[in-house]
């Protein structure tokens, strides 16, 4: 099982025509029917990519393609070892074709998390929405960077704040980080993570959006008041 990422994200219109506009639309491609963010929405996943399981990609050239072949038409070849065989050729067809050889390595690479957004929350509110959803190790830098500059997102101001498993503290009752001690009464509420943000602003005048990424240690959000 993966570390996870907390992610709290907002998408609000700018409160103009077009802004309004744009984040029906947002809504209508990134939240399913049945009211789960997917990242398939502005960036789908080629249906051949979708090989369920994927081995290790044996195949690297012509050559192993061709002992693979070999192998295949064996009648001495295990039933099992043809089945990963002819997996790993699809692999190898598909990233000589579109530059990845199975979902594993095109999410990664393309959403930035190896799933799709897990355990979504979605509140709605006047002129905006807030998702909060789980993603495997990381957050969604690659899909995050898509949505961010497209012009059909211009007019929105999108928000994501990141809490990664893995990089929480202790923290004492005055916000300081304190050391962990095994004999310590400690419960899950005393443990603080640190925060990823990033933020777009709607553009103005046609200019493109301002974008800014920034970190915090757990203690200077305490300090500003994110865990009141």
């Amino acid at each position: 099982m993966p570390n996870w990422a907390y992610n709290t994200m907002t998408v609000e219109s700018d409160g103009s025509e077009t802004g309004d506009e744009q984040l029906r639309c947002f809504v209508n491609t990134a939240i399913t029917e049945d009211g789960n963010l997917t990242f398939s929405g502005h960036l789908p996943m080629p249906e051949e990519l979708d090989i369920g399981n994927a081995p290790h990609a044996g195949i690297k050239d012509d050559a192993s393609l061709m002992d693979a072949i070999r192998q295949i038409r064996n009648p001495e070849t295990a039933g099992w070892k043809k089945e990963t065989l002819l997996k790993q050729i699809k692999m190898y067809q598909n990233l000589k074709t579109i530059g990845y050889n199975s979902w594993y390595d095109w999410n990664s690479n393309v959403w930035g998390t190896k799933w799709d957004a897990a355990d979504s929350n979605i509140d709605t509110h006047t002129g905006g929405i807030e998702i909060r959803f789980n993603t495997a190790w990381d957050m969604p830098r690659g899909w995050l960077s898509h949505i961010v500059k497209l012009p059909e997102c211009s007019q929105l101001r999108i928000n994501l704040v990141c809490e990664a498993e893995g990089e929480s503290v202790l923290l004492d009752e005055n916000g300081k980080e304190r050391e962990y001690n095994e004999e310590d009464d400690t419960e899950y509420n005393d443990w603080y993570h640190s925060g990823e943000y990033v933020s777009k602003e709607p553009s103005v005048n046609g200019e493109e959006s301002i974008i800014t990424h920034t970190t915090k240690t757990a203690e200077q959000r305490w300090k500003d008041g994110e865990f009141n």
